[in-house]
């Protein structure tokens, strides 16, 4: 009589299509796999948004099966608030605490070089959240609400103070409402990225800040 099977983790087993016979996966730390089923939910749910996606399609994305997606994440809500919500509110929180350094600034000199990092920074910002982004607004139009209600509106709050009351020796035109102006700034980008997203075509950074920032200056600055 042969040797009673010795019982296997659901986690340590996988079929490939096609075939019956179970293949021994390489066994993860549980913080591994978390960040593993995280990084396979986001290609998921850029992909398909929220509604779209099923946790199915999740698990086999992430190489597991679902019980092991539900062990690590109790819903597919609470797997897109940690894999689209927490990334970006993380990123506007880095940005929001990097651009009150721009309030410092004293000399021309200096303005001018912070403003050109802020805007390297903006860019790079929103290159980098881009397609999260998009999903967590557009993907659950109720969910998208609250995303922008406690994250990118307080992200443009914190850059109005950054709209400096003069630069390069000009005085800021009065008429114009900063907190507006620093929705044009990150919408003027979030534009650009999405056009070359779209288009699959390369940015040219040096040129997109350089034009960006001229327009904004000449624009905001009285002469």
């Amino acid at each position: 009589m042969g040797k009673p099977m010795t019982a296997k983790r659901a986690d340590d087993l996988e079929t490939p299509a096609g075939s019956e016979r179970p293949k021994r996966r390489k066994r993860l730390a549980a913080p591994e796999r978390r960040e593993q089923i995280l990084k396979a939910a986001q290609r998921v749910f850029i992909r398909a948004g929220l509604g779209g996606s099923r946790t199915r399609e999740l698990a086999q994305e992430a190489g597991v099966n679902e019980a092991t997606l539900f062990t690590h994440f109790k819903t597919k809500e609470e797997l897109f608030d940690a894999a689209v919500v927490e990334p970006l509110e993380r990123l506007v929180e880095k940005e929001m605490t990097i651009d009150r350094s721009y309030r410092r600034a004293t000399s021309q000199e200096e303005q001018q070089r912070l403003n050109l990092e802020a805007h390297q920074r903006l860019l790079d910002t929103i290159r980098e959240i881009y397609p999260l982004l998009v999903t967590a607004l557009f993907s659950d139009s109720e969910r998208g609400r609250q995303f922008y209600r406690d994250h990118l509106y307080p992200w443009f709050q914190s850059l109005a103070p950054s709209i400096r009351e003069s630069y390069g020796g000009h005085r800021r035109n009065k008429d114009l409402d900063p907190q507006s102006l620093s929705m044009i700034g990150v919408g003027a980008y979030l534009a650009l990225v999405m056009d070359h997203n779209f288009r699959g075509a390369d940015i040219d950074a040096e040129k997109m800040i350089r034009t960006v920032s001229t327009l904004f200056a000449s624009g905001v600055y009285e002469p």
